[in-house]
C-alpha cells in the first residue's frame, strides 16, 4: 500500500496491532530507539516520585520516634534533592517527548501533501474539502497524540510498575502481589474498557468531523453566493446540525470513557485497603518505618498506570 493510500483511506483493513504499529512507525519515521529517551527521562521523573514517597515515609516515621537530628540529616536532604530532581527530570521529560512527536509530525504532513500532489484528478475529486482539511489536520495532531499520549504512557507505565512492584517485593510479597493485580486492573482492564467503549462512538465521531469541517468549509468559502441566493440560514442551520452531532458523539465517546475511569479508580482502593490491612497485620513484627513505606509506596505507585485509560482513547481515535 503507498503512503498517499494510506493517508487517504480510512476503512484500509489492519492485521492487528502490530500491524498498526508498524504502519505508524512508516509513516511518522518513527522507530523503537527513537522512544527510548522520552521513556527514560518520563521513567526516572515517577521513580523519582516514588523515591521521594519512601523517602518522606521513612522520615516521618523516623522523625515521630524523636531520634537525635543528624540521623534525620540525610533523609531530609534526600527529600529536598528528590523534589527538586522531579521537576527537572518533569521538564525533560515534556522536552525530549514533544521533540519526537512535533518531528514525526512534521514528517507525516510532508508525506501526505507529497501523496495527495501524486494522486490522480479522478481520486482526488472524490475527497471534499472538508474531509481534507480534517485529515491533514486533526488525523495528523491524532498521529502526534499516538506518539505523546500513547507510546511513551504505555513504556513508563510498564518500567515504574515493574520498579514499584519489585521495591514492594522485598518488603512483603503478599503486599507485592496485591500491588501487581491492581496495577494489572488499573493498568490492563481499566484501558481496555475505555477503548472498547470509545470505538463504538469513534466511526460517528469521525464522520460527524467531517461533516462540521465541509459544512464551516461551505460557509467561508461560498457566503458571497449563498447570500445572493439567499442560501445562508439553510446553511447556517446545517453547520449547527453539524455542531450538535459532532458534540453528541464526543459526549457519547465521553460517558463510555467512565467505566474505564472507575475500574481504574476501583483496583486503586481495593489495593490500598488490602495493603493497609497486610501492614497492619505485620505492625508487630516490623520497625515504623516498614509499615510507612508500605503504606505510602503503593499509592504513589498507581501515578505510573493513571494516563492509560487516556492513552487507549487516543490510541483508538490515532487509528484511522
Amino acid at each position: 500500500m503507498s503512503t498517499a493510500e494510506r493517508t487517504t483511506d480510512r476503512s484500509a483493513p489492519t492485521s492487528g496491532i502490530r500491524a498498526e504499529l508498524r504502519e505508524l512507525s512508516d509513516i511518522t519515521g518513527v522507530r523503537a530507539r527513537s522512544l527510548v529517551p522520552p521513556v527514560a527521562a518520563a521513567s526516572l521523573t515517577l521513580i523519582a516520585s516514588l523515591t521521594l514517597t519512601v523517602v518522606s515515609a521513612w522520615l516521618i516515621m523516623r522523625a515521630w520516634q524523636m531520634p537525635p537530628v543528624l540521623e534525620l540529616t540525610v533523609a531530609v536532604t534526600a527529600v529536598r534533592a528528590l523534589g527538586i530532581s522531579r521537576a527537572v527530570l518533569r521538564y525533560l521529560d515534556r522536552l525530549v517527548g514533544h521533540d519526537v512527536a512535533l518531528r514525526a509530525v512534521s514528517r507525516t504532513r510532508v508525506r501526505i501533501y507529497s501523496g495527495l500532489a501524486g494522486l490522480p484528478p479522478a481520486r482526488l475529486s472524490r475527497l471534499g474539502r472538508g474531509s481534507l482539511l480534517a485529515r491533514a489536520g486533526a488525523d495528523v495532531d491524532a498521529i502526534g497524540d499516538a506518539i505523546v499520549r500513547v507510546a511513551i504512557p504505555v513504556g513508563v507505565a510498564a518500567v515504574t510498575s515493574a520498579a514499584a512492584v519489585g521495591f514492594l517485593a522485598l518488603l512483603s510479597p503478599a503486599a507485592a502481589a496485591v500491588l501487581a493485580c491492581g496495577l494489572a486492573v488499573s493498568g490492563v482492564l481499566a484501558p481496555w474498557l475505555t477503548a472498547r467503549s470509545v470505538a463504538r462512538v469513534d466511526k460517528e465521531r469521525a464522520s460527524a468531523t467531517e461533516g462540521w469541517s465541509a459544512a464551516l468549509d461551505s460557509i467561508l468559502a461560498d457566503q458571497g453566493t449563498m447570500r445572493v441566493r439567499g442560501e445562508t440560514g439553510a446553511a447556517l442551520a446545517r453547520a449547527e446540525r453539524a455542531a450538535g452531532a459532532l458534540a453528541r458523539a464526543e459526549g457519547l465517546g465521553a460517558t463510555g470513557a467512565a467505566g474505564g475511569s472507575a475500574a481504574s479508580v476501583g483496583g486503586r482502593i481495593a489495593s490500598a485497603i488490602l495493603i493497609a490491612v497486610l501492614a497492619v497485620s505485620a505492625a508487630g513484627s516490623h520497625s515504623p518505618e516498614w509499615v510507612g513505606v508500605l503504606l505510602l509506596l503503593p499509592l504513589a505507585a498507581f501515578e505510573a498506570v493513571d494516563a492509560l485509560p487516556a492513552a487507549a482513547t487516543a490510541w483508538v481515535r490515532s487509528r484511522g
